[in-house]
């Protein structure tokens, strides 16, 4: 669950907003096209988990995430840098070693709040101990498309487990 937990707060994004006088020919930076409401409308993660147990050959695992169903999946992102997310979808993941292990789960909680900070092309979004920074793909006044990287590794006593994922997230503003 904290696995789809992260890739959730890969949802939230950064506002900075510029002031200008009123004479100014005023072009909406990163920060200020980020605020409003986002519908969440494509989910995908691929990677793998790659596990060791001792001085054994090391079991790599392929993984596919499948977003769909969507029901009511918005990010708010505010002024001044606040996010807020919910609603509900459908997870499709398919694990392969040797053969392939399908399993669904309905994500009711797509809920998490925080703040957001955009740098460039990363946004960055804290929603407690966690951090996550994605890359901005694409920003404009109707589409949001971001992907995030993780890799995480832990460790059980002569066990290690890797697990290295990759995700997209497209959004469209209402």
């Amino acid at each position: 669950m904290k696995l789809f937990k992260n890739l959730f707060l890969i949802l939230t994004l950064t506002s900075i907003l510029i002031s200008c006088s009123s004479d100014d020919t005023h072009i909406p930076t990163s920060s200020e096209k980020i605020i409003g409401n986002w519908e969440l409308n494509m989910f995908n993660v691929v990677g793998t988990e790659t596990t060791t147990v001792g001085t054994e050959d090391p079991i790599e695992a392929t993984i596919s995430s499948v977003g769909g169903t969507f029901t009511e999946t918005f990010s708010k992102f505010t002024h001044p840098n606040t996010f807020q997310n919910s609603g509900s979808f459908l997870l499709i993941t398919k694990t392969t070693i040797g053969e392939e292990v399908v399993e669904k789960q309905e994500i009711t909680q797509f809920n998490a709040s925080g703040t957001w900070k955009i740098e460039g092309d990363k946004l960055t979004i804290t929603d407690g101990d966690n951090n996550p920074v994605y890359d901005i793909i694409e920003l404009s006044d109707k589409v949001l498309k971001l992907k995030g990287s993780t890799e995480t590794t832990t460790t059980l006593g002569s066990t290690v487990v890797v697990v290295d994922l990759n995700t997209n997230l497209t959004f469209e503003k209402k």
